[in-house]
């Protein structure tokens, strides 16, 4: 099964096999067809690197696409992007045949206003374990490549994985504004008090709200968000002491050891190709 349907001259396949295929898009944000409506032919697991809205046919409120979810695209079913920042849409991403679909949800019963095929779900959460394992299988190719992502589908497919609701009003702006100060050149990050303004609540309404839907604090979910943008970064081969420094940690130490607790590796391990042997511990 071929997939080129829905492949632009903004996608990039690592690989493709029969029924599965693996890529990454990098759509500008000024882009004509960023926020342009669109419904893809195929089942799609996203996996985010930059940070948007995502307004989904189906679901009344748009949703916070971002590194710390999964966005799930069933075939027909359209959606439209909104830019949070500049950066516009970069993801990678995983196109899986129907028959993959049918059994991998095999056991959960379908939506009844979505049908058997839908995805019955918008999000769902991504640990870090796992989303070091997406950055994973960009590098790797033939039968360990295509065990692996079905391994991960199944993981985040499963009849009992969590869904990701969407984000009430003031944990939204919360998100964007914790997406602003992520950057490369990361700014000063804002405290409770400033955040809860912005988010229009008080500081202890936007606190309980924002642990409530995501099962992070906001400090830990802004170090996990780091964490994954650190990890993103390795391909540019900086020197650990320049990459510290665009993305706010003290240094390369700071780094390394903030790295070695979201992902259970350090970065040079992960640059070396070091397969993870237990799942990371936090974020």
């Amino acid at each position: 099964m071929r997939f080129s349907v829905d492949l632009s001259p903004q996608d990039r396949l690592h690989w493709q096999a029969d029924g599965l295929a693996l890529g990454t898009v990098a759509l500008p944000a000024e882009a004509e067809d960023f926020g342009r409506e669109r419904a893809l032919a195929h089942h799609h697991l996203v996996w985010p690197r930059t940070q948007m809205r995502i307004h989904m046919q189906g679901f009344a409120v748009p949703l916070h696409a971002s590194p710390m979810a999964v966005t799930l695209h069933s075939p027909g079913f359209a959606y439209r992007r909104t830019a949070l920042g500049t950066q516009g849409d970069v993801s990678d991403y995983l196109m899986l045949a129907p028959e993959w679909v049918e059994e991998l949800q095999r056991g959960r019963a379908p939506a009844a206003r979505f049908g058997r095929l839908h995805f019955g779900a918008a999000q769902r959460p991504v640990t870090a374990a796992q989303y070091l394992r997406v950055q994973t299988l960009r590098r790797l190719g033939g039968l360990a490549a295509q065990e692996e992502a079905l391994a991960l589908a199944a993981e985040l497919l499963a009849p009992d994985a969590p869904a990701l609701q969407a984000a009430p009003a003031a944990v939204a702006r919360a998100l964007a504004l914790l997406a602003q100060g992520a950057g490369e050149v990361a700014a000063r990050p804002l405290g409770l008090r400033e955040l809860a303004r912005r988010a229009a609540v008080s500081p202890f309404h936007l606190t309980r709200l924002f642990r409530r839907h995501t099962g992070l604090a906001m400090h830990q979910y802004a170090m996990a968000l780091r964490a994954r943008q650190a990890l993103l970064a390795l391909d540019a081969q900086l020197p650990l002491a320049e990459l510290a420094q665009r993305l706010g940690y003290q240094d390369g130490a700071h780094l390394t050891r903030r790295f070695r607790q979201a992902f259970g590796l350090t970065p040079s391990q992960v640059r070396a190709g070091v397969r993870s042997p237990a799942p990371a511990r936090s974020g």
